[in-house]
């Protein structure tokens, strides 16, 4: 299931980065890196989105400006995990990379479901293709 306010803040740290780069702002890439580190927060999907602000940088020459909204993003990141381990005494994302999924979960099941859900959308893509 999309996460829109996830999806927001990641499109919404992605476009912002893109602005800090263009008009070459530190400022702009704080506001982007804080975006990011809570778009991970709000699903950890979003991790993704610091390493994609930092690929964009690299290409565009800007490395510092990617470096400095990566920092940004897991200082927002990791001062969010601190707050939730000093008030409950566990940070939700150790214990999500600690505890796997069970062995009872059935790969073959979850993959057949992937096909199902995403079969709606295969019909959409061959025709593009064939067009």
């Amino acid at each position: 299931m999309t996460d829109l306010p996830a999806v927001s803040l990641s499109l919404g740290a992605v476009v912002t980065f893109i602005r800090a780069s263009d008009k070459r702002s530190l400022a702009w890439a704080i506001v982007a890196g804080g975006l990011a580190g809570l778009a991970s927060q709000t699903k950890y999907t979003g991790l993704i989105v610091p390493a994609a602000m930092l690929l964009y940088a690299i290409v565009c020459g800007r490395f510092w400006l990617g470096t400095v909204a990566g920092a940004v993003a897991a200082t927002v990141f990791m001062l969010w995990e601190l707050f939730l381990f000093t008030r409950y005494g566990e940070s939700q994302f150790l214990w999500a990379v600690t505890h796997p999924f069970p062995d009872s979960l059935n790969k073959l099941e979850m993959a057949k479901a992937l096909f199902l859900n995403i079969g709606a959308t295969n019909v959409c893509v061959a025709l593009m293709a064939l067009a």
